[in-house]
């Protein structure tokens, strides 16, 4: 299991659902495939000029403004279950997004920011290394901002863009072109799971078709924990005696490619079939691994360490082929998803993990892989999801450092109450048949105050399992969490 699939929209926000009458229409690109405004923001499903000119003239001839500009500010509050006798502050992180569109007949304008701090990490400042308050105390980004230009059935948008691949809810295969935050696992809003990359983007529609080309030419590869901070795997994957060693200093991981270069330019091709009743679609890309593996050199740690007391640990992203499909058809109260996928010249991580010094090196293997979702809306104002992913390497690699081919198993329950102002929402996600690689589950109960504000509570546990995995660093890492989110426009 790779970091970057272990989470997904659907377990981060369980409210997110797509139910069986969501997932097609004539006229609907917004949903499934996630070309929309709601999740994939560059497009390709605005108000049409026909719909524009309804609006005014229902407004009494008047245009109504071209311009929007509004956002959201979030304040979570956050203990840790298991650490009330330390430091009990898991989370007091205050943010802020504005974003400003405009809306012309073929120009479109998105700029939009996003900035956080959290308060937790005042407290016992000085019991968090350098690495974990660089990584989680506060941050500035510049979130989507692109420009569209729309020339009858084609459209062109250059910028910042997210773009959302494939129909998993809570894994995917397929979905390879959006850095993610991993800092949290299960825990990032779905604002700020997926994260926008420079990008040029051409879309072509064709009756129920579309026809898609997207250059990435920023090596962005999003947020995670740092080496030997909170959640992250790493020490669990090496010996004891070498994390204490690296344990002595300040880690932080480096990426050995540059963010703009002309040789790391990644590109992706997808055909989408959105007709009545079923949707489909094709995909190819040329794209640098989001995970990266590891490049442990000894002697330079040692070096770092003597002269600086720092070091990196890089990682190298190397280029690999991925061929996918996806698809989504619904029946009655049923909705039932796959996707299928094929990887040629990934790279994996190898190593005896029993040595003191581990020699890590990385082998390239091919891969096929599938996941099936079924999604059940017949009961009232109640959804039940499942989700299944597994992969196999089509070649033999010893000692590989994550357990790739092990399957994903993830369930959802929500139910709506008081005319759907409260949601009541379970999820959970189990790596191996056994969950012997770990397990994590989340309730959470949401509730409208009213337009614009919304407060929810929520409790998660995590499992590590008896046999390392992707959960094996968050030991001691449940949680009880509150939260409030205004959303707002100001004009």
């Amino acid at each position: 299991m790779l970091l970057a699939e272990l989470l997904s929209p659907g377990l981060i926000c369980a409210d997110n659902s797509l139910t069986a009458e969501d997932s097609s229409s004539e006229d609907d690109w917004g949903d499934g495939e996630g070309w929309g405004e709601d999740a994939d923001s560059a497009g390709f499903a605005d108000v049409s000029a026909d719909v524009m000119a309804g609006i005014e003239e229902s407004a009494g001839g008047e245009n109504p403004s071209r311009w929007r500009l509004g956002g959201f500010f979030r304040t979570e509050w956050a203990l840790w279950t298991e650490r009330f006798e330390d430091n009990p502050f898991a989370k007091g992180r205050q943010n802020l997004d504005l974003v400003l569109r405009y809306k012309g007949e073929i120009l479109r304008l998105v700029v939009s920011g996003h900035g956080e701090y959290d308060v937790a990490y005042l407290y016992q400042r000085d019991s968090y290394d350098q690495p974990t308050l660089d990584a989680y105390e506060w941050l500035l980004d510049v979130r989507e901002s692109y420009l569209a230009v729309t020339f009858g059935e084609v459209e062109l948008s250059i910028g910042r863009q997210i773009v959302v691949w494939g129909e998993g809810d809570m894994v995917s295969l397929v979905d390879v072109a959006s850095p993610r935050d991993l800092r949290e696992p299960g825990l990032a809003d779905l604002d700020d799971l997926r994260l926008p990359v420079l990008s040029t983007r051409i879309g072509l529609f064709v009756g129920y078709h579309r026809i898609e080309a997207l250059v990435i030419h920023e090596s962005n590869f999003g947020y995670r924990p740092p080496p030997f901070g909170l959640f992250s795997p790493l020490p669990a994957f090496l010996p004891d005696d070498v994390v204490e060693f690296l344990s002595t200093t300040p880690v932080w991981y480096k990426h050995k490619q540059a963010l703009f270069s002309l040789n790391t330019q990644q590109v992706l091709l997808r055909w989408g079939y959105k007709g009545p009743g079923i949707d489909l679609a094709l995909y190819v890309a040329s794209v640098l691994d989001q995970q990266g593996v590891i490049e442990l050199d000894y002697q330079a740690l040692l070096s770092g360490i003597i002269i600086d007391r720092s070091t990196d640990i890089v990682l190298n992203h190397h280029r690999y082929i991925m061929v996918g499909h996806s698809g989504a058809w619904p029946v009655d109260s049923w909705l039932f998803k796959w996707e299928i996928s094929a990887e040629k010249d990934r790279n994996y991580n190898t190593g005896d993990q029993e040595a003191v010094q581990p020699e890590l090196s990385d082998e390239q293997a091919a891969s096929i892989g599938g996941l099936l979702g079924i999604t059940y809306s017949g009961l009232k104002d109640t959804m039940l999801f499942l989700e299944i992913k597994k992969s196999w390497l089509l070649e033999d690699l010893p000692d590989v450092l994550f357990p790739v081919e092990e399957p994903s198993i993830a369930l959802r329950y929500t139910h709506d109450v008081l005319d759907g102002d409260m949601t009541l929402a379970l999820a959970g996600i189990l790596f191996g048949w056994n969950a012997q690689h770990g397990w994590l589950a989340r309730a959470t109960v949401s509730y409208t105050i009213l337009d614009g504000l919304k407060a929810g509570l929520g409790f998660i546990t995590y499992q590590p399992g008896i046999e390392v995995g992707m959960l094996s660093g968050a030991k001691r890492h449940d949680r009880v969490w509150a939260k409030l989110r205004w959303d707002f426009n100001i004009l």
